[in-house]
């Protein structure tokens, strides 16, 4: 009853899998990487939108508040982006149907509607109330038109 046959997803299984699903994506991985390096270091972000813009997107912090969040500052996180306590816990729902129970979850849809359009909203009350962050850095126009 004990052998590794009757357990399905083992933790090696599991990291294979992780595994191959990097390699498999390794080009795409590597171009992120390059994209991130070189518009990190000409405009000091690698938001799309706020290089083209110069102005924070619906997502503006989320990266920032996951990570106080993973380091235990709470109130700082949801000071930054409030969704982040939408997002991480989506995220590792995903993560858990894919490689855990090796299967496609059935609300990833309708939560990931939810979701950005919770994010959406939040980022319209911080742009009417004028609490979205400061982008820092250059963007598009006025590294080309000076403006």
């Amino acid at each position: 009853m004990n052998s590794s046959k009757t357990v399905k997803h083992s933790i090696p299984e599991i990291w294979k899998r992780i595994y191959r699903n990097i390699f498999r994506v390794r080009y795409a991985l590597l171009i992120l990487l390059i994209y991130f390096t070189l518009t990190q270091s000409i405009f000091h972000t690698v938001c799309p939108f706020a290089i083209l813009t110069g102005k924070a997107c619906p997502a503006c912090g989320l990266t920032r508040s996951a990570f106080l969040l993973l380091s235990g500052h709470f109130i700082a996180a949801a000071q930054l982006n409030a969704t982040i306590y939408l997002w991480l816990p989506f995220l590792l729902y995903l993560l858990f149907f894919r490689y855990i129970l090796c299967r496609r979850p059935s609300l990833a849809m309708p939560f990931s509607i939810i979701i950005c359009l919770i994010t959406f909203a939040l980022y319209i009350q911080r742009l009417i109330l004028d609490t979205l962050p400061v982008v820092s850095g250059q963007n598009i126009t006025t590294l080309f038109f000076h403006l």
